[in-house]
């Protein structure tokens, strides 16, 4: 149930600069100012105890585990729809990531329990794949479009700066 896609990701003054380098294979691929590129998951489910439809995008610059993991509550029913989402239109939303050697980390909230709303993003739902039916929900795969992610530096981390963006296609 997961699509997969190509993801550009970069932090600091790469950001805006648009500067590039080869994809970092380092387990902190996303933090400096850099920029890497690797591959995404999504997976996009209902479950009837779940309160509504999630989409879940892993983007993954330095191979396992992901080094962005985006999740949005696009509905509190299992209709998953093409469309535009943002946190004007979404129920809740939350992205985070983490270097594992410096400890610095970034984060996107948006109704997100006691967390502070911040961050932005836009998601674009171009294709919905194929609905695959369960028996307490559904699911969908071959999920395609587009994620423009904005993240701060996480209120919680004292070594963290610069904001870092990020772009999937899947």
């Amino acid at each position: 149930m997961a699509g997969e896609g190509v993801v550009a990701v970069a932090a600091g003054a790469a950001a805006a600069a648009g500067a590039t380098q080869a994809p970092s294979r380092a387990p902190n691929a996303v933090t400096g100012a850099n920029a890497s590129s690797g591959a995404c998951t999504t997976d996009a489910a209902y479950g009837s105890g779940s309160g509504g439809t999630t989409l879940i995008v892993a983007i993954s610059a330095s191979g396992s585990p992901a080094d962005l993991l985006f999740s949005a509550q696009l509905g509190t029913t299992a209709n998953f729809a093409t469309g535009t989402y943002t946190s004007a239109n979404v129920v809740s939303s939350q992205a985070a990531s983490a270097s594992t050697t410096s400890g610095a980390a970034w984060a996107e909230n948006f109704n997100n329990g006691s967390n502070p709303n911040q961050g932005t993003f836009t998601l674009t739902i171009t294709s919905t794949g194929s609905e695959i039916s369960a028996g307490s929900g559904d699911a969908w795969q071959g999920i395609h479009g587009s994620l423009n992610l904005t993240l701060p530096p996480d209120p919680n981390s004292t070594v963290a700066t610069g904001t870092l963006t990020a772009t999937a296609t899947f």
